[in-house]
């Protein structure tokens, strides 16, 4: 990269932007990188204002630091592209069936190991507290839009069942993440993040947060919370809370035989 490059650094996930800058100071060119915290699986291309517009799979091959100024370079891994595609209400956005490249080298689904459970998410290798490991992308619906009440005006179960995967960013928030309940068990509809696949545990190993990712926006992402053995299966405490809102029959048994 010509001229003097800058990064910085995202404080929640530690993945970070580099590049030269602009006139204006801005992660805007042809030639930026989004790099993922392993510091390895990266993205390389045209950024506009730190959002990816236009930009290819890469890899770090070279990374050192000399008087404060930070020199990377990167090889390309193949041709194809990726955008910032934020999903909406009837779109999950960028390539719902490309995983996503970092998430990849970082868990696996498989069979969990609560029974009924369905499917769980699984950790590669070994990994110490604060890693990011999973992304929970979905359909984007207004956090006052509660679009199964006519549906199953009459069926609450029903109604927990289609929001099995529904998940909010945070108070500040307008909107909610929902994976709609098909797509969210069957990973031929949609697998290009797998947050939601992280099964419910009062002991869990893992927290959600929120981060802004290069390809589905702003999203939640699942962060160890201890260190975690190679294939140790994932766990979020989902915090429902039985005594304000409805929830599922399976939660209301595990509360009480935590809680009583």
């Amino acid at each position: 990269m010509a001229g003097r490059p800058s990064w910085t650094l995202d404080p929640v996930t530690s993945s970070w932007l580099y590049g030269v800058l602009d006139p204006k100071g801005e992660f805007t060119g042809d030639n930026i990188a989004y790099v993922y915290p392993d510091n390895v699986t990266a993205y390389v291309g045209r950024f506009d204002r730190g959002i990816m517009t236009e930009a290819k799979p890469a890899s770090v091959i070279y990374r050192s630091q000399k008087n404060g100024i930070l020199d990377v370079k990167f090889q390309i891994e193949d041709d194809r592209t990726f955008s910032c595609e934020p999903s909406t209400h009837d779109s999950f956005g960028n390539a719902p069936m490309v995983p996503d490249i970092y998430e990849a080298k970082m868990v696996y689904p498989a069979q969990s190991n609560i029974p009924g459970a369905g499917e769980g998410l699984f950790v590669r290798e070994k990994v110490p507290p604060r890693t990011l490991l999973s992304f929970y992308n979905g359909m984007r619906f207004p956090v006052d839009l509660e679009f199964n009440n006519d549906l199953y005006a009459f069926d609450e179960d029903m109604k927990l069942t289609v929001k099995a995967y529904t998940i909010k960013l945070g108070s500040d928030e307008d909107f909610y993440i929902d994976v709609p309940f098909e797509a969210g068990i069957d990973r031929s509809i949609y697998c290009a993040s797998l947050g939601h696949k992280v099964n419910h545990s009062f002991k869990p190993n893992c927290r959600y947060s929120v981060m802004q990712h290069p390809r589905f926006g702003r999203i939640v992402t699942v962060l160890s919370t201890k260190t975690i053995e190679k294939d140790e299966e994932l766990f979020c405490n989902y915090g429902y809370d039985p005594s304000k809102n409805v929830v599922p029959k399976w939660f209301r048994e595990l509360y009480k035989k935590q809680y009583g």
